[in-house]
């Protein structure tokens, strides 16, 4: 019961964006058997009594377990269903219900070993660590510094840079990683330095590849931010997106990171950076920007006619009066489908997708204004998978496996009220309720 029960972990403050949180489910080897003991009593009855006498199952479970690697509640469930021929999902597990001393206490620690914070929650204290500086000192930092940090460059003098770099501590531990990343200034012109936080290190370079590019191409990059602009007039077209100035902001930094090929902040090579500036010059940036413009033009402008159809339905010869809740959850798909930072966060490959979708979801407005009752039934099929993608994608911690999971059963769901509400729009993958359902038990398994 005390508050340091169980064991504990110091975590360096720049080490903790990098945990995974499957290394400590599986506590120390002493204390496995424990902890899978606590977690079989606490399954549903149906489970549990398949697995009495419940020490003994414990024991039998954990000479099989593979210590370490991955998830210990997907290594249990794989070691139960080989060995007992029983189905456990993650759901059923009662992790909510383990007593201290059966989770790990993490201590963030600064660059002195003080304790900045300490929990039992790794996402809190990745949420701790965030915003916090790692002050390495100056004899860990020296040779990095002197190797990879670099002023008064040339793009000629680029050379092939990790994505980061380890930090030695003390007999040869790991103390943290930096990151590289191009800077850039009128004053000093490029560099090279290295950066704590990895988000920094990626915008810092996305904004000198910027400012090395406009420079190549600087009268008709002028030209083009102008050209490419959405005029105040046409405000419907963003409203509820951002400011004026945001989503020009945006769509002008969507048009030539993805020219340039610089969205993902890293560093090119020389070699890299050369060919690039060949290629946009041998097919035009002007033709370039513009067919990257047009495509965004296109999301903005199908999205404006689907929230105006949403519009018209509530009005005259709309839908019957008393289902606003309905209007109101065509207008969540809108921003399902286009939200708030789509610029920022999507690769030029989806914008088609994104008007299909809106496309199919303008011909559901008119079928379910004359068939309501239709709509309704075709609804509580994607209703289910709705609200999985929602509990799933709210919970804190999701593992990079995870999250690529939930971003193909997003665009499921989305192909799948294609075949529902659209069918003649047709689908990019073959989709059913079986195969959404197949998609959820791959999610499951992870969560």
């Amino acid at each position: 019961g005390e508050e340091d029960d169980g064991v504990t972990a110091g975590i360096p403050l720049s080490l903790a964006p990098h945990l995974r949180a499957d290394l400590f489910e599986w506590l120390v080897p002493g204390m496995l058997t424990e902890k899978v003991v606590f977690l079989l009593k606490g399954l549903p009855k149906g489970l549990r009594k398949q697995l009495v006498p419940i020490p003994q199952t414990a024991a039998e479970i954990v000479r099989d377990l593979p210590f370490g690697r991955g998830s210990l509640y997907r290594a249990l469930e794989q070691v139960i269903a080989d060995s007992f021929k029983l189905r456990i999902a993650a759901r059923d597990w009662p992790l909510a219900d383990l007593p201290p001393h059966l989770r790990f206490r993490f201590c963030l620690l600064d660059g002195q070993g003080k304790i900045v914070s300490a929990t039992r929650e790794l996402s809190a204290l990745k949420s701790g660590a965030t915003g916090q500086t790692q002050a390495f000192g100056s004899g860990q930092m020296a040779g990095l510094k002197a190797r990879w940090e670099q002023k008064n460059l040339t793009p000629a003098q680029l050379g092939q840079t990790p994505a980061s770099l380890p930090v030695p501590g003390v007999n040869g531990t790991l103390q943290g990683y930096v990151y590289p990343g191009l800077c850039y200034n009128e004053q000093e012109g490029l560099g090279q330095r290295l950066f704590v936080q990895e988000n920094e290190a990626r915008q810092s370079t996305r904004l000198a590849l910027l400012s090395l590019y406009s420079k190549e191409f600087a009268l008709q990059f002028k030209s083009l931010r102008k050209d490419l602009a959405i005029p105040r007039s046409h405000w419907a077209l963003y409203e509820g997106l951002g400011t004026h100035e945001q989503i020009n902001h945006d769509v002008w930094n969507f048009v030539v990171y993805t020219v340039f090929d610089i969205r993902d902040g890293l560093p090119p090579s020389a070699g890299q950076f050369a060919a690039k500036i060949e290629e946009v010059r041998r097919q035009g940036l002007s033709p370039l920007c513009r067919e990257i413009f047009a495509a965004v033009d296109q999301v903005l402008q199908e999205r404006r006619t689907t929230l105006d159809a949403i519009a018209r339905l509530s009005g005259k010869g709309g839908l019957v009066s008393g289902e606003e809740a309905r209007l109101a959850d065509y207008r969540r798909q809108v921003a399902r489908i286009v939200p708030a930072d789509f610029l920022r966060e999507t690769p030029l490959s989806r914008l088609p997708a994104m008007c299909r979708y809106l496309k199919a979801l303008r011909i559901r407005l008119e079928r379910a204004r004359l068939s309501p009752g239709k709509d309704a039934l075709k609804a509580q099929q994607v209703a289910i998978h709705e609200e999985r993608y929602a509990a799933a994608a709210a919970g804190n911690d999701l593992s990079g496996a995870l999250l690529e999971r939930l971003h193909e059963y997003q665009e499921m769901i989305e192909e799948f009220k294609v075949s529902l509400f659209a069918q003649e729009l047709g689908t990019a993958v073959p989709v059913s309720a079986k195969r959404l359902e197949k998609k959820w038990q791959e999610i499951d398994q992870l969560c």
